[in-house]
């Protein structure tokens, strides 16, 4: 992330605080989130949605400007402080002429006089930040923290009146534009954003608007979530004011997929969708709809289309995912279900996580339990990298967009214990890794060879492949490391700098594998079954962008529950082929282990040679 960049870390809405010593927790603050971005003594105020707010907020750049720093990137929320000192969110809208209450409370920052801070634990930010501001009541300020347990913090929160608490890890990096279980917030009372969708006309002597529908985005639909009143603290001004505005959007049809139902499927009045809401409710309904709402004011800093049912995730006192998952049949010769696979990957997660952990991912989803050859066709499939398509994911796992050929993708990734998890309720049953991280998706850090043995070709002449391959890289002063694949073949895999460009390091494994195919007439690089018959492909398309591999201990969509398993060289021989291991035989696997067969891997800090 460069320095000067805003790009705010999300929380996950969870059910209950997280506990023990690790977690420090603070109020939830009521108003605008926004960054603080200042360069050689000038200040600008930016929304999440890069939205430039300098010019509305004057004083807090006034303030910024006298801080005792040239440069600086500062995470906070601007607020309105009622008379005893709780933010409120109407106080914010209503703001005018009179400023008092106005504030910036910064809980986080970036970067200081150009140091990347986001890197380091949230207790060094913090001790940073704090240094930076003291304990100033001013425009601009520090906000405090508490230790100790998070439901006793919860409980005195809601009882000062506070919409509810952040809990954030204590070691935990900023994870600039994610969503994680690092940072988790609980709310007192149910509020979210909804998108205005119509409005109905006020009832007697009243002008103006009567309620506003609202509704939410799922996929491309809009949602129907019901109505709001106007009335209770909004002013006659206010509703005549709202109901010019609304009129210039106004529309024939119903945006809502469904239309509202009765009475309101036929007079409300239709507005396109562009203005979002803030509103509190006691309830969701079991048909969709919000208990006794109450509008809180409108936003300007989130895009309609954002605007999603907020789904409080369960996450277990160990950060993990439930375990209570259904007990889905998924693997029905082995006699596993989705519970179990939940349990032997929250059992196996330390060993599972270095090999996906910040890595753009593909995942294929059961649609049925796994009992044919040809899963991958007509049991399972690859889940395309759309919102609609991903709708299955929880929340817990978080999502970053990056650019394709032809659009714009949405890839999750896995940051924690309990995302991972969350995964594999979900269904996943294999998850494919990009060769470059989230942090920097442009430049890879690995080449990943697949050695795919072509119809009757023997296990020992995957191994001498493999072997093969090594001592090539070896004679370029690379190092590699192996694993099966779960199916037929092997995957070695060379870790380096991430220095390079897709292309550079595309055309150094094309180089390789081509070196091999014409070094010795069993190794080919066509992937035409009739050519392969009786050869080995190297495969060395899985190094190009968008390109990807599977993870080690990702489980495969084989009748067996197969798993792609990091191995030593030394193992290979005494292996019987690439799908050693599956969900039966794992775990003893593990047991046995005294050390890491890629130990060395995580350490290395070659160059790739070109």
């Amino acid at each position: 992330m460069k320095i000067s960049e805003y790009r705010p870390q999300k929380a996950l809405l969870v059910d209950h605080p997280p506990t023990g010593n690790r977690w420090i927790h603070e109020i939830k603050l009521d108003g605008f989130r926004m960054g603080l971005l200042i360069s050689r003594g000038n200040a600008r105020i930016i929304s999440r949605r890069g939205t430039e707010y300098t010019r509305e907020f004057p004083e807090i750049v006034a303030a910024a400007r006298k801080l005792k720093t040239r440069n600086a990137v500062l995470d906070g929320e601007i607020v309105v402080l009622d008379k005893a000192g709780v933010s409120r969110f109407q106080l914010l809208q209503q703001l005018g002429d009179n400023r008092s209450g106005l504030a910036y409370f910064a809980f986080d920052i970036l970067s200081l006089d150009g140091d990347d801070l986001t890197r380091t634990s949230l207790e060094e930010r913090k001790r940073v930040l704090h240094k930076l501001l003291g304990n100033r009541a001013g425009m601009i300020r520090y906000t405090e923290h508490f230790d100790g347990d998070g439901a006793k913090v919860f409980a005195n929160a809601c009882a000062l009146g506070a919409e509810g608490i952040i809990s954030k890890l204590r070691d935990g990096r900023y994870r600039p534009g994610a969503r994680s279980s690092d940072w988790q917030k609980i709310k007192c009372i149910k509020r979210q954003e909804f998108v205005v969708g119509g409005f109905t006309d006020p009832s007697g002597a009243r002008a103006g608007v009567g309620s506003i529908l609202v509704g939410y985005y799922e996929g491309d639909a809009l949602r129907f979530a019901g109505k709001v009143g106007t009335g209770a603290g909004w002013s006659n001004a206010f509703s005549l004011r709202l109901r010019r505005q609304l009129e210039q959007v106004e529309v024939k049809r119903t945006p809502f997929d469904p239309p509202p139902p009765g009475w309101l499927g036929r007079n409300a009045h239709w507005v396109s969708p562009k203005k979002v809401v803030e509103v509190e409710f006691t309830e969701w309904t079991s048909d969709g709809r919000v208990r006794h709402p109450s509008l809180q004011g409108f936003r300007t800093d989130k895009l309609p289309r954002d605007v999603h049912r907020e789904r409080e995730s369960h996450l277990s006192g160990k950060q993990g995912s439930d375990t209570g998952a259904t007990s889905t049949v998924v693997f029905p010769r082995a006699r596993v279900t989705t519970a179990d696979l939940v349990e032997l990957y929250s059992r196996i997660a330390d060993w599972v996580l270095p090999h996906v952990e910040g890595r753009p991912l593909t995942l294929v989803r059961a649609t049925a339990p796994i009992t044919r050859e040809d899963a991958l066709r007509t049991q399972a499939k690859f889940v395309h990298h759309t919102p609609r398509d991903q709708r299955f994911v929880p929340d817990v796992v978080p999502r970053m967009s990056i650019a394709e050929k032809k659009k714009v993708g949405e890839y999750c990734y896995v940051d924690s214990r309990a995302a991972l998890v969350a995964l594999v309720e979900a269904g996943v049953v294999e998850w494919h890794v990009w060769n470059a991280r989230v942090g920097d998706v442009e430049r890879p850090d690995r080449v990943v060879f697949d050695i795919d043995p072509g119809e009757s070709v023997k296990w020992s002449d995957v191994v001498a492949a493999a072997r093969r391959l090594r001592a090539m890289l070896e004679a370029r002063d690379l190092e590699s490391w192996v694993k099966t694949t779960g199916g037929k073949g092997l995957h070695v895999v060379v870790p380096f700098r991430a220095e390079h460009d897709w292309s550079a390091v595309f055309e150094f494994s094309r180089g390789i594998a081509a070196q091999m195919a014409a070094e010795d007439a069993r190794y080919t690089l066509s992937f035409d079954k009739g050519v392969r018959r009786g050869k080995l492909l190297i495969d060395y398309k899985r190094n190009y962008r968008t390109s990807i591999a599977v993870a080690g201990f990702s489980t495969r969509a084989t009748p067996e529950g197969s798993i792609s398993v990091p191995v030593k060289w030394e193992e290979l021989g005494r292996l019987g082929g690439g799908d050693a291991w599956n969900v039966g035989n794992i775990g003893e696997r593990l047991r046995r282990l005294r050390a890491d067969p890629w130990r060395g891997y995580w350490t290395t800090r070659q160059r790739l040679v070109r």
